[in-house]
């Protein structure tokens, strides 16, 4: 059980084992900090995190549809490999802590300290070999045996198989644990069982009647490297697909090239059963039916799930709260300008302007606030947002070829549309905007406040530095 096959892949160089070399990791991390962040209570399975432009010093990272959803469930972000989640959900966890995760499970490669990587380390900044990321992925499939009564299979987690190329034993080094129990193995299994990205789903239409397999895929920058790694009950594979020299190609991709032969192997394999949902291992936890997170008094609609036991101290949901509208429900009012008995009261589910702007798209349900009346517009430091910079970014600005300094495109969004923003840069009065909130700045070198306000006087400020090359 748990036999591993190691897929070699050289074109014509035929001596090199592509098995033991090290490639850029692309995707194929991701499920290891979903198992992690609901390992610790950070997350739960269906949470809703921010998938909307975001810049992590000279770091932006982008879907591979370049679009954005706003909000997304945490196990529908893995399911869809989405990479702007991944990034804010590592930012949060922590890179540090992921780099430890990632060699405790056994992925030596990792030698360099985490600042090294940083947040690109989710996306294929780091590097693995074929055959430590298999075994990392068989060890999960191991955890869950052994939850299922026989302890004995985890204890096998690190005998050394045998090494099918050339029928030797290839050596392990050190003792490896898994940062994460079964509660968390068990979602994270169920996530990547139902992957299916429909940015990228050709020929997913041959996979519909593959046996049970849990999956995941991964593409390196450059399309030099394409990953899919499976696993079941009984069996964990994994392929690389490339060449020796590192040469990239426009269909290289995990879906397109890997996906398909693991697939194939698996057919032929014909694995038989799942794995037992590890229910002793995990708690009972009322949630929210609509943002995922864990049960707050607003909350209009719950249901129950299993998560891990620290899933009681997660966050609760902050996505519901209590408005008051004039007796049409077209309006936002307060007691300064409708009596009480006048108003109705409504709870509403209501995201962050940034997350809104882009998940109304996404969810035809979404019910945007409406507007206040005229004569009682209230001070609501939450309806505007400053989407770029980030707070204390360092920002980059090359010359470019004619030696012209690039100039910085600054951005902002309001939950009402119709609202006119008034921008200030050091303390000078810049310009306004209406409907889109984007301009264009040249500042000089060092350092500077960007601070935005509306026609009621909500404001927000961003401290941001601006570096040059000499």
């Amino acid at each position: 059980m748990g036999n591993i096959e190691s897929s070699v892949s050289g074109g014509n160089h035929h001596a090199v084992d592509i098995a033991l070399a090290r490639r850029s990791s692309g995707s194929i991390l991701k499920p290891f900090l979903y198992a992690a962040m609901l390992e610790q209570g950070e997350l739960l399975p269906h949470s809703l995190v921010p998938d909307v432009p975001a810049t992590y010093g000279n770091y932006r990272p982008a879907n591979f549809t370049r679009r954005f959803n706003g909000a997304v469930e945490a196990s529908r972000a893995l399911s869809r490999s989405l990479n702007v989640p991944s990034v804010h959900m590592l930012h949060r966890y922590g890179v540090a802590r992921f780099h430890d995760n990632l060699k405790s499970l056994g992925l030596s490669t990792l030698d360099r300290p985490s600042s090294h990587y940083g947040l690109s380390i989710i996306l294929g900044g780091s590097e693995v070999t074929l055959w430590e990321l298999t075994l990392a992925y068989s060890r999960v499939s191991r955890l869950l045996l052994a939850s299922a009564g026989d302890p004995e299979l985890w204890g096998m987690a690190d005998d050394a198989p045998v090494y099918l190329l050339n029928r030797k034993e290839q050596p392990f080094c050190g003792d490896h644990s898994i940062p994460f129990g079964p509660g968390a193995a068990w979602h994270m299994v169920e996530a990547i069982r139902k992957t299916n990205r429909p940015e990228s789903s050709t020929g997913w239409e041959h996979f519909y009647s593959s046996p049970q397999v849990a999956w995941k895929t991964g593409t390196s920058h450059g399309n030099r490297d394409a990953w899919a790694v499976g696993i079941t009950p009984g069996y964990t594979i994994g392929v690389w697909t490339g060449n020796a020299q590192g040469e990239g190609r426009p269909q290289l991709t995990g879906i397109q090239a890997s996906a398909p032969v693991l697939f194939h192997l698996m057919e032929r394999i014909n694995p038989q059963g799942w794995f037992q949902k590890p229910e002793n291992e995990m708690e009972t936890i009322t949630v929210c039916r609509k943002s995922g997170y864990k049960y707050a008094a607003l909350c209009p609609q719950t249901t129950t799930i299993l998560a891990p036991p620290k899933a009681i101290n997660s966050p609760q949901c902050p996505y519901h709260q209590m408005i008051h509208l004039d007796s049409s429900k077209q309006y936002q009012v307060t007691t300064a300008c409708e009596k009480m008995q006048n108003m109705t009261r409504e709870v509403r589910f209501v995201l962050p302007p940034l997350m809104e702007k882009y998940y109304r798209y996404s969810d035809p349900h979404y019910k945007p606030l409406p507007p206040f009346k005229a004569e009682c517009q209230p001070h609501d430091p939450g309806a505007l947002q400053i989407i770029y910079p980030e707070q204390n970014a360092k920002i980059f600005l090359p010359r470019d070829i004619t030696s012209r300094e690039n100039k910085l495109v600054v951005e902002a969004v309001h939950r009402n549309p119709r609202q006119t923003l008034f921008w200030f840069i050091d303390g000078q009065y810049i310009t306004k905007t209406t409907g889109t909130h984007q301009i264009t700045i040249a500042p000089e070198s060092g350092n500077h406040s960007l601070f935005v306000t509306d026609e009621n006087g909500n404001a927000h400020n961003r401290n941001f530095s601006i570096h040059r090359n000499p």
